[in-house]
């Protein structure tokens, strides 16, 4: 058979535009050919399978194309295009440039005329393996996409919906094969649609969008808070094609915090440290008891919450629970308020009055920061603790009452008994059911749940969608040393809050003493440790203080970031 030239003429009536645009598309390689082999297409992949472009192979022989060395009567296509029959997963070597060859697979399909002649043929072309090996990877690729925990579809540069995993339909309420074709804003009803699309956006601009804050309408009707990303779509030759969109259900995400919380939370407290659990323990145990409990504790570790939950789970818990701040009142009146007094009793004491002893009868009394009772009042609470009785002030009638005492202090009283500064007696009577709370910096791994709590608090009466903490931000507040301990962290988060406008706190939306740095951490001990010899150790104890924060490390050891880099891969302390 002589190798005439390709008669141009027929390509239109042999490959229309959709045939064209067909093979464009396909991950198979695509090759048409004339009545006499000769190729009047070539697509993308085939021409990869090829090595060369498809420009060249027009008006080529397929003999000539994919195996020139092969004799011209020994062409299998030639064969083909003669029987007019279809072959199926025909193989033959296929000569790579570089003279390397490869095993193919072909599908052969002939085209016929309206007289019933062979007009050409079809021919889709791979390497061996590779077609199932594509066609494994496609389902692979598919199984993952189903299987996302996000929201995730797929548009054209028409922004119309090309697919939709699973969760996008669990989230929407809408099935894949009802959006498929549909534009995306007919099916999200996105609240940022018309003028700030972030697909429209990142469609124009070529970028990526992430965490857009929006919310879109499920299909039943109702809104869902979202936190979106969107990026372009390429296809395997490297061009824009479309663009994904996946999001975040909020509202899901702050059911399964709230989740979380309660798990690490008791009557109120949070946490869940060692230490924290063993208080946890203890209420549960001595609240059924009439015993006094002593909290101790700095200022802002939550000796209160500790109060609430002991009365909580207590048989009073339906009984008075009277609260008094002993520092807040002032010494002259101490004795009034805890006990009351009668008409005449000192100057402006004008008529009765109950003392919150009496007001708490039946139920329960919690004394906070008793050390700062004054003496007279200490040898009056020794007596209500020991007899269960009190006289009002200028009265000598003798009150009888039922009251569990609840004390707490963030002073040493034992240090104060010793000084002569506390009764040691009312120290004793105090003391029965001691509780220790510890301070925050001693149980850092409950920040996060701390820092959630607050989060989910502060979402909720501000009304603000604030949902993450940047990284700098979160390693700022891991290394801060807490001195008004719970308390503390929830003023600097409700600070944050009241200054930041997006849904991320960054670091600069803290206050500016937790961004000083190294704040708290001048305690730094390398005391005993020789200068050279354990200088790994030196290192390792920094980089434990400071979290494993390379630049806070780096300025408490007083050298760079580059040098303090250079010596943990010395010492081997990178894999740490």
């Amino acid at each position: 058979m002589s190798f005439a030239a390709v008669d141009r003429a027929s390509l239109p009536a042999l490959v229309p535009e959709i045939l064209q645009s067909l093979a464009d598309i396909v991950f198979e390689g695509l090759v048409v050919v004339d009545r006499h082999g000769f190729i009047l297409l070539l697509n993308p992949h085939a021409a990869e399978v090829l090595g060369i472009p498809a420009e060249s192979a027009h008006g080529r022989h397929f003999r000539e194309a994919f195996c020139p060395s092969l004799p011209p009567d020994q062409c299998w296509v030639d064969f083909a295009l003669m029987r007019g029959k279809p072959v199926r997963r025909h193989r033959f070597q296929v000569e790579l440039p570089g003279g390397m060859r490869r095993t193919a697979l072909a599908n052969f399909s002939p085209i016929v005329d309206a007289g019933g002649a062979i007009a050409g043929a079809i021919i889709t072309v791979d390497f061996e393996n590779e077609t199932y090996l594509l066609r494994e990877e496609r389902e692979k690729q598919k199984a993952i996409l189903r299987s996302l925990a996000e929201g995730l579809f797929t548009v054209d540069t028409e922004k119309r919906i090309t697919s939709f995993n699973r969760a996008a339909e669990q989230m929407t309420g809408w099935k894949e094969e009802d959006v498929i074709g549909l534009p995306c804003r007919d099916v999200l009803r996105c609240s940022h649609c018309e003028d700030d699309c972030p697909m429209t956006a990142t469609l124009r601009r070529g970028k990526p969008i992430m965490d857009f804050d929006t919310e879109i309408i499920h299909r039943n009707g109702h809104k869902i808070p979202v936190c979106v990303n969107t990026t372009i779509l390429y296809n395997s030759q490297g061009r824009a094609i479309g663009g994904v969109m996946s999001f975040r259900d909020y509202s899901k995400f702050h059911r399964l915090g709230d989740e979380a919380l309660r798990q690490t939370a008791f009557h109120g407290i949070v946490g869940k440290n060692k230490r924290m659990l063993e208080v946890y323990s203890l209420i549960e145990e001595i609240a059924d008891s009439k015993a006094t409990v002593l909290i101790l504790g700095e200022s802002g570790t939550g000796k209160e919450l500790v109060a609430n939950a002991i009365q909580k789970l207590s048989p009073r818990r339906n009984k008075p629970f009277v609260k008094v701040n002993c520092a807040a009142i002032p010494d002259t009146l101490i004795e009034s308020e805890l006990f009351g007094h009668v008409k005449g009793a000192f100057t402006d004491a004008y008529s009765d009055r109950i003392g919150r002893f009496e007001l708490a009868h039946g139920g329960t009394i919690f004394l906070d920061e008793v050390g700062d009772l004054t003496p007279p009042a200490q040898l009056r609470l020794l007596r209500v603790l020991e007899e269960g009785e009190f006289q009002r002030l200028g009265s000598s009638e003798t009150i009888k009452v039922d009251v569990r005492v609840i004390a707490a202090t963030n002073r040493n009283l034992w240090q104060m008994v010793q000084e002569g500064r506390f009764r040691d007696d009312l120290y004793y009577r105090l003391n029965v059911i001691p509780i220790s709370l510890p301070p925050l910096r001693e149980r850092k791994d409950d920040l996060p749940v701390l820092i959630e709590h607050f989060m989910e608090k502060f979402r909720r009466l501000t009304g603000k969608h604030i949902v993450d903490i940047s990284d700098q931000a979160y390693d700022l507040l891991m290394a801060y040393d807490y001195p008004g301990n719970v308390r503390e962290l929830e003023n600097i988060l409700e600070h944050a809050f009241a200054r930041t406008r997006g849904n991320v706190i960054t670091e600069n939306k803290l206050p500016y003493f937790v961004r000083q740095p190294l704040t708290g951490h001048s305690d730094f001990v390398t005391s005993g440790l020789p200068e050279q010899d354990d200088e790994a150790e030196r290192l390792r104890q920094a980089l434990v203080q400071c979290h494993w924060n390379r630049s806070r490390a780096a300025r408490l050891l007083g050298i760079s970031r580059t040098t303090l880099w250079r010596k943990m891969k010395e010492y081997d302390l990178l894999k740490e």
